[in-house]
């Protein structure tokens, strides 16, 4: 039923996929940042379809696919992202505030420094910021709050966001209930 909700929001407001950035590896639109891993070296990021085979161990490289610059070890990337994260990189905000969220990178769990990461993201219209703050509002019960970042970061194509503001709008948890 979600998905003929968000169906009808791409019907009605077809803007969305204007926002939509492209994957510049195969030219298709990218739904969401949740479902395009960005490349630390440079920050741009690729659909699924174009990431998976460079996960696949027979054609793994150790470059970038996009800017040819070795790929970061694990213990190298905090050291990435934290100066781009400080030069107000949204991308890299919001990587680092997953960081901190969970506890990644050797990095202690701050659910306070990864909500401020995440906010500073969706300032600068972030979708995956925004998505996840309102994933922040559903663990505090602010199921209305939850639905304007959903909304927010659905509007700029976020694919994840407008499934679980679809969810909502069925359960009628901080929206009025349309199960149709």
């Amino acid at each position: 039923r979600a998905s003929k909700v968000v169906e009808e929001y791409l019907q009605e407001n077809p803007s969305i996929l204007e926002q939509v950035d492209d994957c510049p590896i195969c030219l298709e639109p990218i739904f969401g940042e949740a479902g395009a891993p960005s490349f630390l070296c440079c920050g741009k990021k690729i659909c699924r379809s174009c990431s998976d085979p460079l996960y696949d161990s027979s054609v793994s490289s150790d470059t970038c696919p996009l800017c040819r610059q070795e790929l970061p070890s694990e213990g190298e990337q905090l050291s990435i992202v934290s100066p781009k994260a400080a030069e107000g990189k949204a991308w890299a905000q919001c990587k680092l505030g997953v960081q901190y969220d969970r506890g990644w990178w050797g990095l202690a769990v701050d659910k306070p420094k990864a909500e401020s990461l995440f906010r500073s993201a969706a300032d600068q219209g972030y979708s995956h910021a925004k998505f996840l703050l309102g994933v922040i509002e559903t663990a505090r019960a602010n199921y209305s709050e939850a639905c304007r970042w959903w909304e927010a970061a659905g509007s700029q194509g976020h694919m994840n966001a407008l499934g679980h503001l679809g969810v909502n709008y069925y359960m009628g948890c901080g929206v009025a209930k349309d199960d149709m």
